[in-house]
């Protein structure tokens, strides 16, 4: 049959066609990649990634209870703060999710199924500035900044109420916001601090995190 191939295929000039039957019968194939097969694997690849956040993270024991990553994006901060929550809610201990951004609290108040344990902070500012019957003229920069002042100012008096605390986008957070937030964490609660540098929307101070200070004994009894 080789003998037959070559008498009727020129050998002494290119040939599309004999190069083509040349391939063939050496098993040479010319494939070209699926897309869709792509995107798969890297929906997976994201997915794996994600879940390892979610996985070993909650596993890792932190004398001090707190805790920060930095990661980027997609790398599963969401998945991470949505196990810890639910696992919270599983055992019957108090937690809260703070963010800085309305979408992505809402988007987590939509996987816990509760309103009440995912928030931005500057809706937990604007709550306690009305309860203390403040009416702001309109949602300007100085309305927030004066509702975030009078917030601070409740957590300083505050019980802690907390036995789970996760702030989420804390590279927008004033490190002033996050010590105030410490206060509502119980004594032996968990404190998680998740943000990505790359994502930064306002220059804010580095933030410094420290071993919590005892509250005076005034404020604890």
């Amino acid at each position: 049959q080789s003998a037959r191939v070559q008498r009727l295929l020129p050998l002494d000039e290119p040939d599309a066609l004999a190069d083509r039957i040349y391939a063939f019968l050496s098993n040479h194939l010319s494939v070209a990649r699926d897309v869709s097969a792509l995107q798969g694997q890297l929906r997976e690849t994201a997915r794996h990634l994600s879940d390892g956040l979610a996985t070993w993270v909650p596993r890792m024991h932190i004398p001090s209870r707190i805790l920060r990553v930095q990661a980027t994006a997609g790398s599963g901060k969401t998945q991470l703060a949505l196990s810890l929550l639910q696992e919270a809610q599983r055992k019957g201990l108090s937690a809260k999710y703070v963010c800085f951004n309305r979408p992505l609290a809402d988007h987590m108040q939509r996987l816990l199924g509760n309103d009440q344990q995912a928030s931005t902070f500057h809706a937990l500012c604007i709550s306690a500035y009305l309860a203390k019957g403040y009416s702001p003229n309109g949602y300007q920069p100085a309305t927030y900044e004066q509702a975030a002042s009078v917030y601070l100012e409740c957590l300083s008096t505050s019980q802690p109420d907390l036995d789970l605390l996760v702030i989420d986008e804390a590279q927008d957070f004033d490190p002033a916001w996050v010590t105030g937030l410490r206060q509502r964490l119980k004594q032996g609660g968990s404190l998680y601090v998740l943000e990505d540098a790359d994502q930064l929307l306002y220059p804010r101070p580095t933030l410094a995190l420290r071993k919590r200070p005892a509250r005076p004994p005034s404020q604890t009894a």
